[in-house]
């Protein structure tokens, strides 16, 4: 209800729930408390916001294969399917066709035209999109991620490179964002902690092959160059806000425009 109220930029709470699903799935050992605690949280998830799954189905898929038996036992179905149908189903029960309409919506090619999130797999549209995205969110980690991922990658154990794969899984539907009209800047946010964690992996990495000292010595370069490139005006072209300025701009258009009076449902 809470996310689903549009008072609220839903975007900050569904990055926490989606990064404390993913939490308990790797935390998973076959136990019903935690399979509880899991539907408990997708159901929160889902009640913020419709296109939770989304972000969610391949990591928690990638984590919980392994176990598959063990998940798909009729005890822990029930242990993590019961709780999460008794707190979402109440509101979709009565919202859901208006939800998956508003979902639609905001995917059209009409929205994408008064938002100007360009056209489907246009290349230049895209570029555009990636490099806002990249903009928008931590740039020192993007920054140190193309640099350590080469030079660490050999050094890496097994548990690091799962862990790896994991952040990809994570990060994968940025390439339905990408592809589609869905490329409102805030729709990507619960992506950003898989850079986050892929990052940290590679420092760890980093500071058991090179020592403490040369790992920081090789942030701090990294890092002074991505504050360098990221204080040029090319960044971003002349006349466009700047990221900040413009998802702002996009929430307050968004209440106004696309979501409609508060207490309607809720946007994708």
């Amino acid at each position: 209800i809470y996310g689903l109220s549009h008072w609220y930029l839903v975007e900050c709470g569904l990055t926490a729930i989606v990064c404390l699903a993913i939490g308990l799935a790797a935390e998973w050992n076959g136990d019903l408390r935690t399979a509880v605690m899991l539907g408990v949280v997708c159901s929160l998830g889902m009640l913020m916001k419709l296109s939770f799954p989304l972000y969610v189905v391949l990591p928690l898929t990638f984590l919980l294969w392994g176990q598959r038996r063990a998940a798909f036992r009729l005890k822990m179905l029930a242990a993590f399917l019961l709780p999460a149908v008794a707190i979402a189903s109440p509101w979709y029960i009565l919202n859901f066709s208006s939800a998956l309409h508003t979902a639609l919506r905001a995917g059209s090619g009409e929205t994408a035209q008064i938002y100007r999130t360009g056209e489907i797999f246009s290349p230049g549209d895209i570029g555009r999109y990636l490099r806002d995205v990249l903009n928008c969110g931590p740039a020192i980690y993007f920054a140190l991620l193309a640099p350590s991922l080469p030079a660490c990658y050999r050094a890496l154990r097994a548990p690091a490179r799962r862990g790896l794969v994991l952040c990809s899984f994570w990060a994968a539907p940025l390439l339905f964002l990408a592809l589609g009209h869905y490329r409102d800047l805030r729709y990507a946010a619960p992506l950003f902690p898989a850079a986050a964690l892929a990052l940290a992996i590679l420092l760890d990495t980093a500071i058991l092959r090179y020592g403490i000292v040369a790992a920081f010595w090789g942030i701090e370069r990294s890092s002074s160059a991505a504050f360098s490139s990221s204080s040029h005006d090319s960044v971003m072209p002349a006349g466009r806000n700047v990221p900040c300025g413009r998802i702002a701009k996009s929430c307050r258009s968004c209440m106004r425009a696309r979501n409609g009076p508060a207490g309607s449902v809720s946007s994708w």
